[in-house]
């Protein structure tokens, strides 16, 4: 799970904690249901035999090995000799099945929903359909009528998240937001529908209706990654007791684990309590090694505790482990501007402009390190493919002509923003500043 305090993550600066959007989407790294070179749970022969009749046994049985050896159309006809056996469910479930391996998605739709026309509750077929669904329909409406019944059959976070990577898919949010809301009416002693509820509320803007939602998630709510993203909320809102209680109900249910520790960490940061976080997020990486501890760990060493040696201990780190981090750069390149060693930091920012090339954040920031150090023509150079990129940002266009104006190129400066005599570059670092926040109001 990718939870880390907010991060300069070009093209722009983020403005609030990482998304809770994204951290549901990555959750389980879902990327789509793939076809299988086995039958999937639920189907295969082992499983069905005393369910199946002893006429269709045998059919089911060869059906099985023939699609173990990719012999499809023996296996197809097995399973239609199994309907003729009146075994209609197995039978174009397996069928369905054998499509979807052909890439048949056409005919496997009219197959699933007819296996679903005869069994709606069984949970491993119910698995593999929205599985299939997931990747290949573009029905919402059907979509989410057989995810919710996937959840009713489980009610844990398995169709919640398919359904929720299928919304992120089709652009589906709302809607989503709208299956969640009857699930909860549903099945409102289940914590897990709250949990994601309350974070789409958050990312759509509507804070008071999250906060809401998350405060009764408290009482139910019994598994850490759950508890965590509460505690995501509330502490980002100033709510610090009822962030407390969700983590003191964390450290009762995982005392060591990261997610506890993490959770403890993220209130403290949000309380400007900022020794105390890195503490946390420390003991949280001894318990799970992972990037987003590592990255939460040098910015606060960057931009709280101003101490540069942990945090390029930190982005050292990161690197090691993904040498094409290019938060991790950016992060060391401003310790190093910092400390005012602009030869070091120009040399992780080039980095970052190889990483990425297209991302005209990162042309700006390599053209204001030439600008302090007054080396005009070079700040130009990268300031113009900012601009280039991106000739809708007024500041950046700023500090292009202020840096036309140091190479005594007026006219060009005057060009590029006519004001620029008027209006002062108050703070070259201006965006870099941004990144330190404000600890919310107590509330």
């Amino acid at each position: 799970m990718e939870i880390a305090l907010k991060l300069y993550i070009f093209p722009a600066v983020r403005n609030n904690i990482i998304s809770l959007f994204l951290i549901l989407c990555t959750a389980t790294g879902l990327s789509g249901a793939k076809e299988r070179d086995k039958l999937p749970d639920g189907l295969r022969y082992r499983q069905i035999r005393k369910i199946v009749s002893k006429d269709a046994r045998p059919l089911f049985k060869s059906a099985e090995k023939y699609f173990n050896k990719g012999k499809y159309p023996l296996a197809d006809q097995s399973y239609l000799g199994a309907i003729k056996q009146k075994e209609e469910f197995y039978g174009n479930w397996g069928r369905a099945c054998i499509a979807r391996q052909n890439k048949e998605y056409l005919s496997a739709g009219k197959l699933y929903t007819a296996a679903f026309g005869l069994n709606d509750s069984l949970t491993d077929f119910l698995r593999d359909y929205t599985g299939f669904l997931q990747q290949n329909s573009r029905d919402w409406n059907w979509i989410a009528k057989v995810a919710e019944k996937f959840y009713a059959a489980t009610k844990t976070d398995e169709a919640l998240e398919m359904l929720l990577a299928t919304s992120a898919r089709l652009d589906k949010r709302l809607a989503f937001m709208q299956s969640l809301q009857r699930l909860i009416q549903r099945y409102p002693r289940e914590a897990n529908v709250r949990v994601y509820y309350a974070s789409l509320l958050y990312e759509e803007g509507q804070k008071e209706e999250a906060v809401a939602v998350t405060r009764q998630a408290i009482a139910v709510a019994k598994e850490p990654f759950h508890l965590k993203l509460l505690v995501l909320i509330l502490a980002q809102e100033g709510y610090f007791i009822d962030g407390a209680r969700a983590c003191e109900k964390l450290s009762r249910l995982a005392p060591n684990s990261a997610q506890t520790l993490e959770a403890w960490g993220f209130l403290e940061y949000q309380q400007g309590h900022y020794e105390n976080a890195a503490t946390h997020y420390r003991k949280a990486l001894n318990r799970d090694y992972r990037l987003a501890t590592l990255l939460t760990l040098a910015r606060l060493y960057t931009f709280y505790l101003n101490d540069p040696d942990q945090a390029i201990y930190y982005g050292k780190a990161i690197l090691h482990l993904d040498r094409q981090n290019c938060d991790a750069l950016y992060l060391m390149a401003e310790v190093k501007r910092r400390q005012g060693n602009l030869t070091t930091a120009l040399k992780y920012s080039a980095r970052q402009m190889e990483l990425q090339p297209d991302h005209p954040q990162t042309y700006y920031y390599h053209g204001k390190l030439f600008f302090q150090n007054k080396d005009y023509a070079n700040a130009i150079k990268y300031l113009e493919l900012a601009v280039r990129y991106n000739p809708d940002i007024k500041r950046y266009r700023l500090v292009l002509a202020k840096a036309y104006a140091g190479a005594g190129l007026k006219e060009k400066a005057r060009e590029t923003y006519t004001n620029y005599l008027n209006e002062p570059l108050k703070d070259l670092w201006q965006e870099e500043n941004m990144l330190k926040e404000t600890p919310p109001q107590p509330r």
